[in-house]
């Protein structure tokens, strides 16, 4: 079998597509499996990682661009989602962060909150892959008063974090 080459019926399928149930916890679950797994589990689980977390991005629409991001972020993203402590519960905050400060980036001005919200959460995320938060918030300042970058900013790491 090529590598990254999905075959039909296998776990990963059932899980990433079943609407049912959250992006992060099909992630929780080949987190886990990852983890006990032999080889063949250890690769299955990998694809049901980069699934559910493409699904997700798929889902809360199309991440914004700024220019720079994602050189920076792929040059500082150095652990994948497998070989780090992250837990479900950072997951499922990390990727309704994701969707909440994507939605306060359409229409109206926000609020200092969720600004503060969105930055606080993209941080734990950032700091769970490794990178240094404040270095990327740094090198981003005009763009710190946006919740879209934080939403960008979650799912391009999760992105890196689920590449294999």
């Amino acid at each position: 079998m090529e590598a990254n080459v999905l075959q039909p019926n296998t776990a990963s399928d059932t899980i990433a597509e079943d609407a049912a149930i959250p992006a992060w916890f099909a992630i929780d679950v080949g987190l886990a499996l990852y983890r006990v797994g032999g080889d063949e589990e250890r690769h299955e689980a990998k694809e049901i990682v980069w699934r559910a977390v493409t699904e997700w991005v798929y889902e809360i629409g199309p991440l914004k661009y700024y220019p720079g991001l994602i050189d920076e972020l792929s040059g500082l993203v150095k652990k994948r989602l497998w070989d780090t402590d992250i837990d479900s519960e950072l997951l499922e905050e990390a990727m309704e962060a994701g969707a909440e400060c994507k939605l306060a980036g359409i229409g109206k001005k926000p609020d200092p909150e969720t600004i503060s919200y969105c930055r606080g959460v993209a941080s734990l995320v950032l700091d769970s892959l490794g990178v240094d938060a404040e270095k990327i918030f740094s090198s981003f300042r005009d763009f710190l008063n946006e919740p879209e970058f934080y939403s960008t900013l979650i799912g391009l790491s999760l992105i890196l974090a689920s590449n294999f």
